[in-house]
Formats: C-alpha cells, structure tokens, sequence
C-alpha cells in the first residue's frame, strides 16, 4: 500500500497503482 500511495504522489500513476490490484488510491481519488 505504500509504494503504491507513492507512486500516486510522485508519478501520480493511478493505472498503476490498479495493475497492482490497489484499488485504495482510486478509491479515494
């Protein structure tokens, strides 16, 4: 959940964050 929350802050990669079955960033987004 981490690396992911910072790829969404750095890089912003909400496609990203999916493919890595975090669907927490996009839930929030």
């Amino acid at each position: 959940m981490k690396l992911c929350r910072t790829c969404f802050f750095l890089l912003s990669a909400r496609h990203f964050c999916l493919i890595g079955g975090f669907d927490f960033n996009v839930s929030r987004h």
